[in-house]
């Protein structure tokens, strides 16, 4: 059952994907945050433990670089509205975002979103809209990183990023150049994503869960 939509800003726009609720498909709705815009300010240190689960190797030696990789986020700037895609959750498919949103906080921003003209908005009942955004030590592992001159993007993640953008057209590419500020950190080819489901057997980790996406 429908319990609210995530706001994606970033990667989540290329896993916009529906949600079976009953005999219905509730689809993503389109639209815009007002009061925020895109940095690559938030980062994971690709050897910590924690991220045994998800990190980066060399995609031809396979080992584990010492860096901080680096990811978009969403800074306060009342001049822009940050355009993206509300995706709707369930519990099971929210739970799932919780866990691999290892580098955010959730906060609630129903009030905030404005959805584009002709998109289903509002729903039927209503429910929260939610948007991921850093958290403080996620943006402090950046700070880190940055000043140890070991901050990077993987190319495939911005690749993958920017492409779901453009494919939803020129319209929708340009705002994303608009209300993103550039990285300031170089991004990198030749790293590979790992996931590893977690000592422990979690079985949802590293499967698809019932919402169809994978839990880290």
């Amino acid at each position: 059952m429908l319990c609210g939509y995530v706001f994606g800003y970033g990667s989540l726009v290329a896993d916009a994907l529906p949600l079976a609720s009953g005999l219905e498909r509730v689809r993503p709705v389109w639209g815009a945050l007002p009061g925020f815009r895109r940095s690559w300010t938030v980062a994971m240190r690709n050897r910590d433990r924690v991220n045994d689960v998800k990190h980066v190797v060399d995609a031809q030696t396979g080992r584990r670089p010492d860096l901080w990789v680096t990811y978009v986020d969403l800074d306060r700037d009342r001049a822009t509205a940050v355009n993206g895609v509300a995706v709707p959750v369930d519990e099971d498919r929210l739970a799932v975002f919780d866990t691999r949103e290892l580098n955010y906080e959730r906060i609630e921003v129903t009030a905030d979103f404005v959805a584009e003209p002709g998109e289903a908005w509002p729903p039927e009942r209503e429910v929260p809209v939610w948007v991921y955004v850093g958290s403080a030590a996620g943006r402090q592992r950046y700070v880190e990183g940055r000043a140890a001159g070991r901050a990077v993007i993987r190319a495939g993640y911005r690749t993958r990023l920017e492409d779901a953008f453009r494919a939803r057209g020129q319209s929708a590419w340009r705002r994303y150049q608009e209300t993103t500020t550039p990285p300031e950190v170089e991004t990198v080819e030749g790293l590979r994503l790992v996931r590893t489901p977690p000592r422990g057997g979690d079985r949802t980790a590293g499967s698809q869960t019932r919402s169809g996406l994978t839990a880290w």
